[in-house]
């Protein structure tokens, strides 16, 4: 059993996680119980405590050797940690550690750093290190006054990142892995920028005041419903920290909730000045573009938004509304059935599909849609039928509430 990552409860001004690498973060629950040879399971205490310092990239170099299965695929990051045991001592060695989060979501500089068993080194632009023998809180950043082992944990963090062209380069992820990320909800500004371009960037440390504050309490008002203010709010934390683009996204959420749609539209495009290969961006904007009775633009906007993330089904659907507004019924049917095949859950998409087919004269395959929408909204299917949605952007459109943290 093994645990993603830890949270800091409000060490180093940090709520939860991802905007640091300290050791409220990084520091994880490892459990292994292997299987006992008699197949009786007796409570006590470890057998093994390991002292020396591991990392998740152990796992699986460890489980490997345990079934008897050879580690393929190459050089591994992590070592099997199986010696230990046995009793043997493991070689010391340095743990690579980073947080890409302050980049590509906040436009502010990511994180990476090596851990020792003695030092910790993180490369901002604020550098820092940690004597975690005498300061295991890490509290007393000794950078300035240590610059040989500054010098010492760079170097093996240029070993571990291959900044220097060597064989071992960093690798780019795939748009898959993008992909999954993006759905974990960790992705949703830029990504791709160099190291060198993190170095001239806020450096979380510095803004993680105005995170906590500004940037929280404007949050708070956009889930609490209140829109004009919670726009005013984002323009406020916008003067402060403007190529946030978190923020501009947050704050076109707000402006498009409140009916403000071509300041809303606005925003989105400013945000994608900041980014734009941002599918959330494209995705707010065709919305947008969809509410203000220009289905052509939001079909072209939300088709820039599947082209980056194509497995959304939110997406799908606005591009479904958007083409029936347009009057292409089949290519919205086409686009709702991509929408099912990527997941939806969303009783409203059933309801389209329902209307659509019922204003095709094909009752009989309306009426299965209609019960769904009726089992997802709890009424009966008479009731239903009488209130099936309708597209966005087609005129005597109910307005639907929308997900506040929706961009």
């Amino acid at each position: 059993m093994v645990s993603d990552h830890g949270e800091s409860l409000g060490e180093h001004g940090e709520a939860t996680h991802s905007l640091f690498i300290y050791d409220a973060t990084l520091r994880v629950v490892s459990l292994l119980r292997t299987p006992p040879n008699d197949g009786r399971y007796v409570a006590g205490a470890p057998r093994v405590d390991l002292a020396a310092q591991t990392g998740l990239v152990d796992l699986f170099p460890t489980l490997s050797e345990l079934c008897g299965v050879p580690a393929e695929g190459g050089a591994l990051d992590g070592r099997s940690l199986v010696p230990a045991f046995r009793g043997e001592a493991l070689p010391p060695r340095a743990l690579y550690c980073e947080t890409l989060s302050p980049r590509v979501s906040y436009h502010w500089a990511a994180l990476r750093g090596v851990r020792t068993e003695e030092w910790k080194y993180v490369r901002a632009p604020i550098p820092e290190l940690y004597d975690l023998a005498n300061d295991p809180e890490e509290l007393r950043n000794l950078a300035a006054a240590r610059p040989t082992e500054v010098e010492r944990l760079s170097a093996e963090l240029d070993r571990f990142l291959a900044i220097d062209g060597s064989a071992e380069a960093a690798r780019t992820p795939s748009r898959e892995e993008l992909e999954q990320l993006r759905s974990l909800g960790y992705l949703s500004g830029a990504e791709g920028a160099s190291e060198g371009d993190d170095l001239k960037l806020p450096d979380p440390k510095r803004m993680v005041a105005f995170f906590n504050g500004q940037y929280q309490s404007a949050k708070n008002l956009l889930y609490a419903g209140r829109f004009p203010e919670a726009a005013a709010a984002f323009r406020e934390a916008l003067s402060i920290d403007p190529l946030n683009n978190s923020t501009h996204l947050y704050l076109a959420a707000a402006l498009r909730q409140a009916g403000q749609l071509d300041e809303a539209g606005r925003a989105y495009r400013r945000a994608l000045e900041i980014e734009a290969a941002s599918p959330r961006a494209w995705y707010g904007w065709g919305q947008t573009l969809l509410l203000a009775d220009r289905a052509d633009s939001a079909a072209w906007a939300l088709h820039a938004a599947i082209t980056l993330l194509p497995q959304a089904p939110e997406q799908w659907q606005a591009l479904g509304e958007a083409e029936w507004v347009r009057g292409r019924p089949l290519e919205a049917l086409s686009a709702f059935d991509s929408s099912l095949a990527k997941g939806s859950e969303d009783p409203k998409l059933r309801g389209l599909i329902g209307r659509l087919y019922l204003e095709a004269g094909q009752r009989d395959q309306a009426l299965p849609w209609i019960r769904r929408y009726a089992a997802g909204q709890g009424l009966d299917p008479a009731a239903a039928e009488a209130q099936l949605p309708m597209p966005r952007g087609r005129p005597g459109a109910a307005a639907v509430p929308e997900s506040a943290g929706d961009h």
